[in-house]
């Protein structure tokens, strides 16, 4: 074993992710993460984690986290609801809230990744929500909900509309909502394809037919992304980035997105 892998740091947990659109267990944004340890399937240490959420997010003010269990054969995942623009505090919150409660269990084998010392925790979080936080952004959101316009939002930059109806911004240099071309933006069809088998021959023929039909339609999958008949990326594009790089094309008409890996769409639909 290398040096470097011997100081890698070795968590409570594994997979601590955002759900950055609507899933199989909300509406809305949340956060996720698969606990690990002998504590993974202690119900005492679940109800634990799930009092420490909540109690966090009352105090930060933020809607009820709604946490949720989600049994598995190996191990369980810890979810809960949080708000669109602070997911990164939402799975530092997670994170901690697990950690404390395997540690309450008896768990002593991992290093914590969220140790703050003699500090209070909610008032950790609560700096970093506020620094976290883009008023601008929340700002677009909202206008884009209130003219019924698709959002998609990723680390780098946020689009309104869908294909030939999309105009997309860096996060940086965000827009004032007035400065917006509403009139210019529209949502476009879009078909989601999942299930075990089939997907990517049925995300083909969908796109087939829409071509035939006279439309230029575009589509992600394992292969891919594909606009037109023509290739715009290859490789396995089944997932949120896939559906992005679709949906914020200018030539897309219409979209068929394979819906393969994690828990959320690529993008939030009012």
């Amino acid at each position: 074993m290398s040096a470097e892998t011997a100081a890698e740091p070795n968590h409570g947990f594994d997979d601590s992710r955002r759900l950055t659109g609507p899933s199989r267990w909300y509406a809305g944004t949340a956060v996720t993460l698969t606990p690990l340890g002998l504590a993974a399937h202690d119900a005492a240490a679940h109800g634990a984690w799930a009092a420490r959420v909540r109690a966090v997010c009352a105090a930060l003010g933020w809607p009820d986290p709604q946490p949720r269990i989600v049994p598995h054969a190996s191990e369980p995942a810890l979810l809960f609801a949080a708000p669109e623009d602070l997911l990164f505090t939402a799975t530092e919150i997670n994170e901690w809230a697990w950690e404390r409660s395997a540690f309450e269990a008896g768990e002593r084998s991992f290093d914590l990744a969220q140790d703050f010392g003699d500090a209070a925790p909610v008032a950790v979080f609560a700096a970093r929500a506020a620094a976290e936080r883009r008023p601008a952004l929340a700002a677009l959101r909202d206008a884009a909900r209130a003219h019924a316009l698709p959002v998609f939002v990723d680390d780098e930059q946020l689009s309104i509309g869908a294909g030939t109806g999309c105009r997309t911004w860096p996060l940086v240099t965000l827009p004032e909502p007035a400065d917006v071309p509403w009139a210019a933006l529209h949502d476009v069809p879009t078909a989601l394809v999942t299930g075990s088998n089939g997907k990517t021959t049925c995300v083909r023929l969908l796109s087939a037919m829409a071509a035939a039909a006279g439309r230029a339609a575009g589509y992600c999958c394992t292969e891919g992304v594909f606009v037109a008949g023509t290739a715009v990326h290859q490789g396995d594009y089944s997932g949120p980035a896939g559906a992005r790089t679709v949906l914020r094309h200018p030539g897309v008409q219409l979209a068929v997105l394979e819906t393969a890996r994690g828990a959320s769409c690529a993008a939030a639909w009012p």
